[in-house]
């Protein structure tokens, strides 16, 4: 993921990685592989700030396998790095609402026990759902 290349590519500069980029490693962490048996089991996550408002993305995660505190918290921490991080810089993003995906779970993807969940379609509105 993103957020694993940004921290090995600082490793070797003797630099610590941004806490935006510390924040999102945390997500994919308790994410994880997102293992599923079925759709129930998966849920579609909020990631980051836009300057205009919304998330910048979206991930999906497994309640089988996520504590959705500890996530929910990661989120937040997250949401709140880039938009101190935004305002710092001045960084603008688009203000397009992105649609909310849904989560399925994938049966059959390497890496992951029975299924992974992934991100298809769209849903309804934003949140831990």
């Amino acid at each position: 993921m993103l957020s694993t290349s940004v921290a090995a590519c600082l490793a070797g500069t003797g630099r610590s990685p941004p806490p935006e980029a510390r924040a999102l490693t945390r997500i994919d962490t308790l994410i994880g592989a997102a293992s599923c048996d079925n759709d129930a089991q998966c849920r579609v996550a909020p990631v980051g700030h836009r300057s205009c408002g919304g998330p910048e993305s979206f991930r999906a995660w497994s309640i089988r396998v996520t504590e959705a505190g500890a996530l929910e918290s990661a989120l937040h921490d997250h949401a709140q790095e880039r938009q101190r991080e935004q305002e710092k810089s001045g960084e603008m993003s688009t203000c397009q609402v992105l649609p909310v995906p849904a989560a399925a779970c994938l049966v059959g993807v390497a890496g992951a026990d029975g299924g992974r969940c992934v991100l298809s379609g769209i849903a309804g509105s934003p949140g831990i759902r």
